[in-house]
């Protein structure tokens, strides 16, 4: 199989999944590096392949899709200690949360995406926090402060998680 007939598999395997594939399994199924499929996924993107990356894997998110949500944004402050509590007062609210943005003061504006919509993302990603304790959270950049971007149902479920965040103590409100 060539580099290109590898690419094309790649991405028809993420477009047929109905769940994230992750890099580990595409690696495997291709019999290549994980660091080659974050390779290829790179040059999918930057050939216009709507690639979302998450913490349970790739999928391809389409235009309809996203117009199914309400989407909003929220500005958090917290230490990495309250990361899993804010995360679960999202997830239990309904809300899926898209990604993270800090406002770096040298490279800007840096988004990680997160794709955390279950307990399980939750878990997923705590325990990836935990097994990598050099690798930190995007907040730490910026003294906690952050911006997520959330998908819900409704404007009113929109509400409800904000509320909750700042019941939480979480939410910057200053």
């Amino acid at each position: 199989m060539t580099t290109q007939e590898r690419r094309a598999a790649v991405l028809a395997a993420i477009q047929d999944s109905s769940q994230p594939i992750s890099a580990k399994t595409l690696a495997k199924q291709y019999e290549v590096s994980r660091q080659t499929i974050v390779g290829d996924i790179a040059l999918l993107r930057a050939q216009g392949a709507n690639v979302i990356a998450t913490v349970s894997g790739y999928y391809i998110q389409t235009v309809q899709q996203r117009q199914q949500y309400y989407r909003g944004q929220v500005v958090c402050q917290h230490t990495p200690a309250k990361t899993r509590a804010e995360l679960l007062v999202i997830v239990k609210n309904e809300g899926r949360v898209v990604d993270v943005t800090v406002d770096h003061p040298l490279y800007g504006e840096l988004t990680g995406q997160l794709g955390i919509a279950t307990l399980t993302d939750v878990n997923q990603f705590m325990q990836k926090i935990k097994a990598n304790p050099q690798q930190r959270l995007l907040a730490t950049l910026t003294d906690g402060v952050h911006l997520h971007t959330i998908e819900c149902a409704s404007e009113q479920d929109f509400e409800r998680i904000l509320t909750a965040l700042s019941e939480l103590g979480v939410r910057y409100e200053k």
